[in-house]
This record gives structure tokens, sequence and C-alpha cells, in this order.
């Protein structure tokens, strides 16, 4: 028997009686109205909403927001500073503390292995611990990695000082990006990202200036210690202003989201396929068996991370990206503008060394065409994308630009032109700069 025939069966004066009662319950309460629209909170999720008020309204920001901007751009600065502003000054180090020169090879490589290793586990961390905690360690580990650099009395330890600043550096560097997208809209990030591409940038021309004067003209101990001023004042503006809320779960219970076996998976695969792309050719010729196993291990390393990535409840890579063919443009994309970025500028500066007999110094000015136009593009796709509200000519016009600069570096030789000189560097300088703004653009966008 169902609901309708056990009323039907009720006497009338029972079921008006309840009638009257529900009607007096239900009186103090307004009569409900059918509406043509859900309120907006329920009509599409909150993330949506908060996009739609941001783009409706000009709220202006709080000093805190500012406070925490500049601290992060504190962090990319320093960050940007370090990666080669190394490379300029290793000679007169390895001279000075007696290193070998594989030693001097480490010293130079260290810092770029270490920060690309942690990335993505930094990364991980901050989406179960809280963006916090990842952000003050990495910060804490990159002044004491500072510390340790300066007063070294021999390469052992300025490696380890170099060591400490990847770990830090690889945090600040992928957390810098992450925490300026917790804290902006979808609609104001391009503007945001593209600001906060300067001080990259900025560092990409100072590093070598920096590292070769204090190198040649004070004490290459300086590069170290330049740091710690700035690295404090970011982790103060950090610690009073930066606004995240807490991830409100047990320590046992974030921990075990953690993804341990891809995170083992990711730094010994990447560690393996990266050395013998950087000493094959130098300390160990290319079809050795020390360059071969170790690429073909880590590529297969590499391979089972891939799939293994599908297994973990909070994964070290979202699987669900490498099923996108933008992503994966994007992501090469990405890796391809990174290696020539660091790479191409850290080999510029040798080049003139070594091809041209230039000193360090001297180095350092030669590669100011690059890094002039990199920031002045830099701002320049910001700002365009910005106004036109599109991204993809100047993706599509910045490659080639990029691609034919780089590929006259290989045309160079003792007594070319100084057209041939800076002429290269100018285009390369073109396509990193429009690229270092809007290379994860179309991720953002899909």
């Amino acid at each position: 028997m169902n609901s309708t025939s056990v009323s039907l069966a009720m006497p009338a004066s029972v079921t008006e009686r309840a009638a009257e009662e529900l009607a007096e319950t239900l009186q103090p309460y307004p009569p409900v109205q059918a509406t043509k629209k859900p309120p907006l909170i329920f009509s599409q999720p909150l993330g949506q909403k908060q996009e739609q008020i941001s783009q409706n309204e000009k709220v202006k920001k709080p000093l805190s927001f500012h406070m925490t901007f500049l601290a992060l751009n504190i962090c990319v600065l320093l960050v940007s500073l370090d990666a080669t502003a190394l490379s300029v000054a290793v000679p007169v180090i390895t001279d000075d503390l007696n290193g070998t020169t594989l030693e001097a090879f480490w010293a130079s490589l260290c810092f770029l292995l270490v920060s690309v290793a942690v990335m993505p586990i930094i990364t991980s961390l901050s989406d179960v611990l809280g963006r916090k905690i990842p952000l003050y360690a990495s910060l804490i580990i990159f002044i004491v990695g500072s510390i340790v650099f300066a007063v070294a009395n021999n390469m052992g330890v300025l490696i380890l000082g170099r060591v400490l600043q990847g770990l830090g550096g690889g945090g600040l560097d992928v957390l810098g990006e992450v925490v300026l997208a917790d804290i902006t809209s979808l609609k104001e990030r391009p503007l945001y990202l593209g600001l906060f591409s300067i001080p990259m940038a900025g560092g990409a021309i100072c590093r070598p200036i920096i590292g070769a004067a204090l190198a040649e003209k004070v004490s290459w101990r300086w590069i170290g210690l330049i740091n710690l001023p700035f690295g404090v004042t970011g982790l103060l503006l950090f610690f009073f202003f930066l606004r995240l809320k807490a991830i409100e779960t047990t320590l046992a219970s974030k921990i075990a989201r953690l993804d341990w076996i891809g995170m083992v998976l990711f730094v010994v695969g990447s560690t393996l396929f990266s050395l013998p792309l950087s000493w094959a050719g130098s300390l160990y010729p290319w079809a050795s068996y020390e360059t071969l196993v170790s690429f073909i291990l880590g590529l297969l390393i590499l391979i089972l991370f891939g799939f293994y990535e599908e297994r973990p409840i909070q994964p070290l890579f979202l699987y669900r990206i490498f099923k996108s063919r933008t992503a994966i443009f994007t992501l090469f994309g990405s890796f391809v503008h990174g290696a020539v970025l660091n790479g191409g500028l850290l080999y510029l500066l040798l080049s003139f060394q070594a091809t041209f007999r230039e000193t360090p110094f001297r180095s350092a000015i030669e590669v100011l065409p690059i890094c002039v136009f990199i920031v002045v593009f830099s701002i320049f796709g910001a700002v365009s994308v910005e106004v036109l509200r599109k991204y993809k000519l100047l993706v599509i016009a910045a490659w080639p630009c990029l691609a034919v600069g780089v590929g006259l570096f290989a045309l160079w030789k003792p007594g070319v032109s100084d057209g041939m000189k800076y002429g290269p560097q100018v285009l390369a300088g073109v396509g990193l700069g429009v690229l270092f703004t809007i290379c994860t653009f179309p991720m953002n966008a899909s």
C-alpha cells in the first residue's frame, strides 16, 4: 500500500485538523515565491562565482596582497639571480679553492639539477600541507644554503651550499606562481603573471654581471651573501602579510595522501636522465657506457613514473593533463623555453670566455643584448595580452624568432663580426622574452 492510499483512507476530520495545525505552524514564515533564476551561489561553483564578481567589480586590493606580491617578486628575483650567477665565477672560485674540473662541473650544475627535481615534489606537498609550510621551508633552506656557500673553504662545502640553494630555489620558483594563482582571479592573472616575469627577466640581466663583478672586483663569496638581506625581507613579508587558509586535516591523513613512490621515481629518473645530457662530450663521450646507461635507465624510470601516476590519490602530476593535447604541447614548450633560457645563457657566457677569450666580466657585458631584449619583450608580452586579450599570434611569432636566433649561435667562431655576435642575441631575446610571459597561458585557458 503506498502513501497515497493511506491518506485517502484517513477520516476527513483528521485530515482537516492536521492541515489547520500545519498552517498555524508555517504562519510566522514569509511565503516562498518562485523565482525565474536560482540564487547565484547555487547556480554555479564558488570559483566561477568569484570569477564573475571579479569581472563585474574592480575590487581594490588590500595591503596584504601587495606586500605578498612584493615578497613573491623578491623570491623569484633571488632564484633568477642565483640560477647561473656562478657560471662566470667558476674559474675564479676553482682557483681560489684549488678545485678540480669535476668539482667545478658539479658546482655549476647542481643548483639547476636539484631545483628541477624538487619542483613537482614541493608543489605536491603544498597541495596536501598548504602553501605556507613549504614556502617558509624553501626560503629558509635557500638562506641557509647561501650562508654555507659564502663561508665554504673547499669545493665540497661549496657544492653542499649550492645543493641547499637548489632545494630552496626550486621550491620558491614553483610556489611563487602557485601562490600567485591562489590570490588572483583568472581574468587578472595574465597581468600579474606578466609583472611577475619582470624580476625573473631582470635577474637574467643582472646575474652574469653581478657574478662576474663580485668575483673579479670584490669576492666571489658575496654571490651568496648578497642573498641574505633580500631573503630575510621576503620571509618577514610572508610572515606578516601572507593570507592563505590552512588545510584542516590531521597530519597523518596529510602524509598518507602524499605520492611517496612517485616522488622517488621522479627524482631518480629525472636525475639519471639529466646527468648524461650535462656531462656528455665533456666528462665522458656521448657513446660511453656511463652516458648511455644513465640516459636509458633514467628514461625507462620516467616512463614507469608516467604509467604509475594514474594510481595515487594525490599524484605528483595530475594524470588527466597528459590526455590534453594543449597541455602536452604547453608543457613541452615550457621545457624547451626553460632549457634554452637557463642552459643557453650559461653556455653563452662560457662561449665568450672560450671562443672569444673574454674575461668573465667582459663576457657578462657581451650578453647584455639578449638579456635586455628578454626584459623588454617580457613586458611587451604581458601588456599585449592584457590589452588584446589574445596570445596565440604572439606564441606563433615568438618561437621562430627563438629558433633562428639560437640556430645562428652555431655559426660563431673566432673573428666573427659584431653583427653576427649580437644579431642572434636580439632574435633569441625577443622569443625568450615574449614566451617568458605567455608560455603557460594555453594551459591556464584550457
